[in-house]
């Protein structure tokens, strides 16, 4: 999991949603503001604060039994991460609330939707149905590892990736339902399976997409790029295949430090890797520098435009350096 960050911001309105996600630069024009960072898109620094969208609305959300549970005060609201965008609204009362997290990043098309139940002790493994409207999606969810380890007791916390077509069209009163497809990993503490009208969510959802088009845009990305992709690239085998022990930085490996990079990596048509730079910085330069010399070098299975013909493309990734 790539660092997690959030920025202090300025604000600016669009069509009467007001966001702080940006901030002017000295020449006016608009950028995150997510810290300090070098001449090739590297953080070196500055510290990160949480700022937050707040979109207006009031619904009454309920799950399990008919009759409609209790509005918590809060309303959707969207954080801007040098890594990530996310969009986040509780329901229900804190005895027996639900929060629903979408964590979504540039280069995908998908999403990792974290739900915290209140009143739950850990959740297994396990697959989901999730419905949205009319579509639905069976997916396997998994625990966070900390609340399944006895933290925050009095919760369980899970999450699920999807599909971002899934939420796409969204319309006002669509019901989120999330129930168990095999075992009862996604229950709610009831027992019943987690059912939820999502007021105001496509308008959420929009500006959602905007705020993971401005991270692209500040990482370098052209806005091009993404609407001429169907299906992003997708790396060949996992992540720990391309590097070796022998890659650990020795000054890293002598002072027992480890860190997470997150690099930003250019893809050919043909799924090669032909660039490569930090985009979160682990706060050593030796580990960002071997995040982006594998031992092999990286392969992908090419992104896909409209015309299905192989495009290309970029893809974020996740380096994790441990000493044990």
């Amino acid at each position: 999991m790539l660092a997690r960050a959030a920025d202090r911001n300025r604000g600016e309105c669009h069509a009467g949603i007001c966001s702080r996600f940006v901030r002017a630069r000295p020449d006016g024009a608009c950028r995150p503001d997510v810290g300090r960072w070098g001449e090739r898109g590297k953080m070196t620094g500055g510290t990160m604060r949480a700022v937050a969208l707040i979109l207006a609305g009031v619904g009454v959300p309920a799950w399990g039994a008919p009759a409609a549970m209790p509005v918590a005060g809060d309303k959707w609201v969207v954080d801007a991460g040098a890594d990530k965008c996310t969009l986040t609204r509780r329901f229900g009362s804190d005895a027996a609330s639900v929060t629903l997290s979408w964590w979504r990043v540039p280069t995908t098309r998908r999403s990792t939707l974290w739900v915290t139940e209140a009143g739950g002790r850990g959740a297994d493994p396990g697959s989901v149905r999730v419905t949205f409207g009319d579509r639905t999606a069976t997916v396997r969810a998994l625990p966070d590892p900390q609340h399944a380890a006895g933290h925050d007791a009095g919760q369980r916390r899970w999450r699920v990736v999807l599909d971002d077509t899934l939420f796409a069209g969204a319309k006002e009163g669509d019901t989120l339902m999330l129930a168990p497809a095999e075992r009862p990993a996604a229950t709610g503490a009831t027992g019943a399976p987690i059912v939820i009208t999502l007021p105001t969510f496509a308008a959420a959802w929009r500006a959602t997409d905007a705020c993971v088009a401005k991270v692209a845009a500040f990482w370098g990305l052209d806005p091009a790029e993404d609407a001429r992709i169907a299906t992003p690239p997708s790396l060949i085998g996992g992540i720990a295949d391309y590097y070796s022990v022998q890659d650990y930085p020795r000054t890293a490996l002598r002072a027992g430090a480890g860190g997470t990079t997150g690099i930003l990596v250019t893809i050919d048509a043909a799924g090669a890797a032909t660039g490569c730079r930090p985009i979160l910085s682990s706060g050593r330069a030796d580990i960002d520098t071997a995040s982006c010399r594998p031992a092999r070098p990286l392969r992908f299975a090419p992104a896909v435009g409209h015309d299905g013909a192989p495009v290309a493309s970029h893809a974020l990734l996740t380096v994790a350096w441990h000493t044990s």
